[in-house]
């Protein structure tokens, strides 16, 4: 109707569906008056969201608020994950995760989150047992907000990791404030 009715004395256009109902008719006339567009679509799509980073001591995780576009919602955890490598500049917040991690595939059914990264997040992992929690939190913190995911499982490279440092994880891990 936009591309029609600017046309030089094009008042009407007539939309005629065969055998079809169009506002319970078969056809429909609209005016320059019937159209009135509101692209509400972007205020729909923007959220705001909390990643978690590591103090600059590597002793607490501290969130930071992100104003995120979500044009694509099944991408906005690995987005969200994305974040956690380059903390804001100018924040003194760290990245708590390992230098090198990749995300490297995610997949979400039944509120758990696998989460796949890169050989990288175990082969330098930190050396301190609290910077290896900051590490496993931050992902799981900055993921269980989103309403779909309660719980994250780790893969490295395809495979289960059951154990992180000194630590054994035997189950998906959940939120911890």
């Amino acid at each position: 109707a936009r591309t029609f009715l600017p046309l030089a004395n094009a008042t009407t256009l007539i939309l005629t569906a065969d055998g079809a109902l169009l506002n319970g008719n078969t056809s429909l006339n609209l005016t320059e008056e019937d159209l009135y567009l509101l692209d509400d679509s972007m205020d729909r799509l923007h959220a705001s969201f909390t990643v978690y980073y590591a103090s600059p001591d590597r002793r607490y995780l501290i969130g930071h608020d992100i104003s995120v576009l979500v044009a694509a919602p099944e991408e906005l955890p690995l987005y969200l994950l994305e974040q956690l490598l380059t903390p804001p500049e100018d924040s003194g917040l760290r990245s708590a995760l390992p230098a090198g991690t990749r995300f490297q595939n995610i997949t979400i059914e039944d509120g758990l989150c696998t989460v796949d990264v890169s050989s990288q997040f175990n082969d330098r992992r930190f050396f301190n047992l609290s910077a290896q929690c900051l590490s496993l939190l931050s992902v799981v913190n900055t993921l269980t907000a989103l309403e779909q995911i309660d719980r994250v499982e780790f893969t490295v490279e395809g495979d289960l990791l059951i154990r992180y440092g000194t630590m054994t994880i035997s189950e998906p891990l959940v939120r911890d404030e």
